[in-house]
């Protein structure tokens, strides 16, 4: 009778989970179990892999009592309520054992369905006085809107909700474009798609391709088109070295944008894609194709298929943008930059054209500005005179003696693109003798010569340093030309006051002004531009 006693007072206890130890290394490493042997020296502890054996100098501590996994059990079955539960799951939680804190809040929500603590820590959200999940309150909103959609008498057609006509008109395969009801084709045709081969393409993709692969036929060769955002490079060349000149043409593109307030894309071309078109060391290619093209602008001479015969390249830019360069003894490559400097022609050009023409100074100028900026170098230059000769008058210092100091300016490292340091040459050595803007201004594309040039490229970047310059000075430029096919006015009143309205406009001074300033903003920079020289011209001896 005692024996029966005292194992029903024993009872209560062996329900409870059994005490665990926990043993703490100096390391930081902690285990939980139960200590089977300790001595001086060593400490074998038990868990639930096995014993482990630690040496009495690693031990840094041995607790006594539950594992939280224990504690969790003995508190959850001494949990009677929805608040014990909660409770008991926010202690497990406290603790990171997720699985059991989930049990006990589900077990509080079993209890007390509507236990806001244990619904939002479960995930729930309440909606209109329910415990629902965040996918059963998007079903349940959805069929709301559903409701209030067919209240209002709307249809759906497809995913949408239209109107009983709109329904209609969509079940008959129309679209509604700009305020009228039209098929698809039209829609498209309005939007500048075309429909090739099935599938709806921006009208001028679709032509520059086509007419892209019409002119290799017209060359007899194979090649390819390669489509760039508003122009098609053209030639019977792998893809790759194509598509490098037609990276080059985005980069120029975003260039001219920063500088002018032009229309994006195709539109300032006219609304068609530019076509350029590179050929190679077979020169038939581009001569079986130049009378071709020059038929399909009106604003060459007759006599102009003839000349361009003999170049290196040709360009137009009425009814649309064409360019077309050949080899012609140079590296391939170089067709990139003629590419470049054609597509800077192009894009000035275009920018608020109404058929008159631009100065030859200024077309050209910023023309091989734009390629240097493009690749940082000079594959091309539209001129009559391939280099130029500056003179100095000096004077003695104990007698009146005149000397005279020659500076030849080399075509080669200009080409290089090292024309700055060679225009600061001439700038410092023979000031006296340089042409002034107003010379400039008279020249024809045949009497440029490399320092004009350099000059044109210089007040091309000098106008871009100032907020808007190159935009306001073409602005006004355009609304002064001469009738076409005039570029210069040769009158001095007039040519002067159309330089003073368009520096006024780009600056704020006069063109007298505006030849001191930018010779003044150009040597500003003289260190920088000597030393860039120094260094290229110290890598070029190397090389050698």
């Amino acid at each position: 009778m005692r024996l029966r006693t005292l194992l029903l007072l024993l009872l209560p206890l062996l329900a409870l989970p059994a005490a665990a130890d926990t043993i703490l290394l100096k390391d930081g490493r902690r285990f939980e179990g139960t200590v089977k042997s300790e001595t001086e020296t060593e400490v074998v502890f038990t868990t639930e892999f096995g014993d482990m054996t630690f040496k009495a100098s690693e031990v840094s501590k041995i607790e006594k009592g539950r594992t939280p996994r224990q504690e969790f059990d003995a508190r959850y079955k001494a949990a009677k309520t929805a608040a014990d539960f909660f409770e008991v799951g926010t202690w497990a939680a406290e603790q990171k054992l997720r699985s059991q804190a989930r049990r006990a809040m589900r077990r509080t929500k079993e209890l007390e369905p509507n236990h806001a603590g244990a619904n939002t820590w479960l995930g729930f959200v309440k909606y209109k006085g329910q415990w629902v999940t965040e996918e059963d309150l998007a079903k349940l909103k959805l069929r709301e809107d559903d409701a209030e959609m067919l209240k209002r008498g709307l249809v759906k057609h497809g995913e949408r909700w239209v109107t009983v006509t709109e329904k209609e008109k969509l079940d008959a395969g129309l679209v509604y474009h700009e305020g009228k009801w039209m098929t698809l084709a039209d829609q498209k045709a309005a939007q500048g798609y075309t429909s090739v081969d099935g599938q709806w393409i921006l009208a001028h993709v679709a032509l520059a391709q086509e007419h892209g692969a019409a002119v290799l036929a017209q060359a007899g060769v194979k090649g390819e088109v390669v489509l760039g955002p508003d122009h098609a490079v053209v030639g019977p060349f792998k893809r790759e070295f194509l598509e490098g000149i037609s990276a080059g043409l985005v980069t120029g593109r975003k260039l001219f944008d920063e500088s002018f307030d032009a229309p994006e894309g195709v539109a300032l071309l006219g609304g068609r894609a530019a076509e350029m078109y590179v050929w190679g060391r077979d020169n038939d290619q581009y001569i079986d194709t130049v009378d071709y093209l020059a038929s399909l602008t009106n604003t060459v001479p007759p006599e102009w298929a003839d000349v361009v015969k003999q170049t290196h390249g040709l360009m137009y830019w009425d009814p649309f943008c064409c360019s077309s360069a050949r080899v012609k003894g140079r590296p391939e490559d170089h067709l990139a930059g003629h590419s470049y400097h054609h597509w800077g022609h192009l894009l000035l050009n275009r920018h608020r054209y109404d058929g008159r023409l631009l100065p030859p100074w200024f077309d050209e100028g910023y023309a091989v500005h734009f390629e240097f900026q493009v690749h940082e170098r000079i594959d091309v230059m539209c001129l009559g005179q391939p280099a130029s000769i500056v003179t100095k008058t000096a004077t003695g210092r104990t007698q009146s003696s005149k000397q005279t100091v020659e500076y030849v300016f080399d075509t080669k490292l200009f080409r290089e693109g090292h024309w700055r340091a060679h225009l600061l040459a001439a700038l410092e050595g023979g000031a006296a003798q340089m042409p002034s803007f107003d010379d400039l201004s008279k020249r024809q594309f045949g009497e440029l010569t490399v320092l004009d040039i350099a000059m044109g490229m210089v007040i091309c970047s000098w106008l871009s340093s100032h907020a808007g310059g190159l935009e306001k000075f073409h602005a006004s430029l355009r609304a002064s030309s001469p009738k076409p096919p005039q570029r210069i006015l040769y009158e001095n009143p007039g040519r002067h006051a159309r330089y003073d309205a368009a520096f006024q406009a780009a600056v704020g001074m006069n063109w007298k002004q505006a030849d001191e300033a930018w010779r003044k903003w150009f040597l500003e920079g003289a260190e920088e531009v000597k030393e860039e020289d120094g260094g290229s011209r110290r890598r070029r001896r190397r090389d050698r």
